[in-house]
């Protein structure tokens, strides 16, 4: 009987142990999501600032795909050191088809909660780059706009310093007869 109620601690203990392991898993998986995604905010709203020249837009942009990259890459290492098994984090993030993502990270044998939270990091940085390269293009466009706008009025500038040339030769020609 003493026996038995040893292996029962132990093994109460060991699920003890298992469950603070995954509640700390938990923690630092929120603070790296939470942490890059407020920080992504924040950039995407400097990246929109017109007040801003567009080298400090691009610059801030690159800054944040940087800080996505870092952020993912510490999440993988967070869900791999935690449970021993490689994440090919890149194959998950190409699967277009839910099922098969689904099937994929199933079929690495972890946990429901670490498959639920491994399948958001996942989701996390697919939206993180769509988001981050539609804000290249807005900036891009911006960029082209504004680009397009100078040269109008640079060929409206030009075009009356040389109405103003020729109402000056007119001018100095009607002086002379």
């Amino acid at each position: 009987e003493a026996e038995a109620e040893y292996r029962l601690a132990v093994q109460d203990n060991t699920k003890r142990i298992n469950e603070l392991k995954q509640d700390r898993l938990e923690r630092d998986l929120d603070i790296l999501i939470d942490g890059f995604d407020n920080q992504k905010t924040i950039n995407e709203r400097l990246i929109a600032d017109e007040n801003k020249t567009f080298e400090e837009r691009k610059r801030i942009l690159e800054e944040t795909r940087k800080l996505s990259d870092d952020s993912f890459a510490k999440q993988i290492e967070t869900i791999q050191k935690f449970t021993g098994v490689q994440v090919e984090a890149s194959e998950l993030i190409a699967e277009q088809d839910a099922i098969a993502l689904n099937q994929r990270i199933r079929s690495l044998g972890l946990s429901e909660i670490i498959e639920g939270r491994l399948l958001e990091i996942v989701r996390d940085r697919k939206t993180a780059i769509q988001d981050l390269n539609e804000a290249e293009t807005s900036l891009n466009d911006a960029e082209k706009k504004a680009n397009d706008e100078k040269a109008k009025q640079q060929k409206e500038l030009y075009k009356k310093q040389q109405e103003t040339i020729e109402q000056e030769y007119d001018l100095r020609l009607s002086e002379i007869d």
